[in-house]
């Protein structure tokens, strides 16, 4: 379809919008389609097949740490430590957030040290510690299940190392629990 307006023809399209012939230095271009344009087309219909092929991301879905709590009876200098280092290992966990209230938790860390050379005179005492470790599901309305203990002898120069060990010792342990019970 053909309008004419202002001596120059403005064609139409099926919505009636005008169409007007693009101009470069005043003169019209009109011709066959060059090798830069189907370049531009190929490029443009890439384009647009990403956009509508390509999902939008799915929002990070935000995984829930386990609460747990560490309850401790550590008065030598190297129980005192591991526990330090237990701890520590718990709060940079990406799986478990450590809480200040047992009932808060959904599972309990408790610890009990001792120096084995406490009785001893001289330059073995403190310089090692004997732990005993449970792991228990606590229960509000009693007693916590117990899931798991361990008894740990450690020197000085080795509660950092053992600390991490018994950190995924325990991982290990609750994520067995957790696949058993959604069996």
């Amino acid at each position: 379809m053909r309008f004419w307006s202002n001596n120059r023809a403005i064609q139409h399209n099926d919505k009636a919008y005008p169409l007007h012939p693009v101009e470069l230095n005043s003169t019209p271009v009109v011709g066959p389609a060059g090798p830069e344009d189907g370049n531009v087309s190929a490029v443009i219909g890439l384009l647009m097949a990403l956009a509508l092929t390509t999902t939008p991301a799915k929002p990070s879905v935000a995984v829930q740490r386990l609460p747990i709590f560490v309850q401790s009876n550590a008065v030598d200098p190297v129980g005192t430590e591991f526990v330090r280092k237990l701890r520590a290992a718990l709060d940079t966990s990406t799986i478990y957030r450590p809480v200040k209230n047992p009932a808060d938790a959904q599972y309990v860390i408790g610890i009990v040290t001792m120096d084995p050379d406490d009785a001893a005179v001289g330059s073995g005492a403190g310089t090692s510690t004997v732990a005993s470790v449970t792991l228990q599901l606590e229960n509000t309305k009693g007693l916590n299940h117990f899931i798991y203990s361990w008894v740990l002898v450690a020197n000085q120069d080795k509660v950092e190392r053992l600390a991490v060990e018994l950190f995924a010792a325990i991982d290990r342990e609750i994520q067995d629990l957790n696949a058993q019970i959604s069996r």
